[in-house]
């Protein structure tokens, strides 16, 4: 049977941590949804956290130890571009955010999305040549103005499913559509958001159906 591969973070699960709401079961997610409908099997390595060198870490090891069929379809997310979790050097990175990363290591925030954009874009083409039916999407804005990082991501153009609104960042997309919200809020003056962007059990369904939508255009999947 054919899976479906999914890598990313939270928002690539049936993600729930809040006690106050009710969980979001796996079936409830976008991609046991998405799996169900185009007949493959749901194959589940995203973890909640995680940044793009721990993603790749998961993703690699699959391609080693010969997990991934080229029939298969991966679904790769960079998780936040700036956000910095290395499995190979401190596990306690995991909760930090950026800003306690170039204090320790004294990498500007920039040079940490322009790193993190290459290799995303790099692993999506390297597997695209071998033959692996790898698509890519993005969360997150990438917080300034880099053309580079956007000339990078263009490359890669035809391999990323945008969000329902065509535009490259999901993030951008679900703050226009509170309603897919956890919970619901929206962009502050400050390029900040409140409350929580992760998807609803609502937003998991609405963003299921895009995932079929563009799977069965670039796929063929009847």
């Amino acid at each position: 049977m054919n899976k479906l591969r999914v890598y990313g973070c939270s928002f690539s699960c049936a993600f729930q941590d809040l006690k106050q709401l009710p969980p979001i079961e796996t079936d409830e997610g976008w991609p046991q949804i998405v799996a169900n409908t185009i007949g493959y099997k749901y194959v589940d390595r995203a973890e909640p956290g995680y940044g793009l060198n721990h993603i790749l870490f998961n993703l690699e090891e699959d391609l080693y130890d010969n997990l991934i069929d080229k029939n298969d379809i991966i679904i790769l997310s960079p998780s936040y571009f700036q956000r910095i979790t290395f499995p190979e050097i401190d596990e306690k990175l995991i909760n930090q955010e950026w800003v306690e990363f170039s204090s320790r290591y004294s990498v500007n925030v920039c040079e940490v999305i322009s790193i993190n954009v290459m290799r995303f874009c790099y692993k999506m083409l390297s597997l695209r040549r071998l033959g692996y039916k790898i698509y890519g999407w993005c969360w997150t804005d990438l917080n300034t103005n880099i053309p580079r990082c956007l000339e990078y991501l263009n490359k890669i153009s035809d391999y990323i499913i945008y969000a329902p609104n065509k535009r490259l960042f999901w993030e951008d997309w679900i703050l226009e559509n509170p309603e897919c919200m956890l919970i619901p809020g929206e962009k502050k003056s400050d390029g900040a958001f409140t409350g929580d962007t992760h998807f609803s059990k609502y937003g998991h369904k609405v963003a299921a159906k895009h995932f079929i939508k563009e799977l069965k255009q670039k796929e063929k999947i009847i």
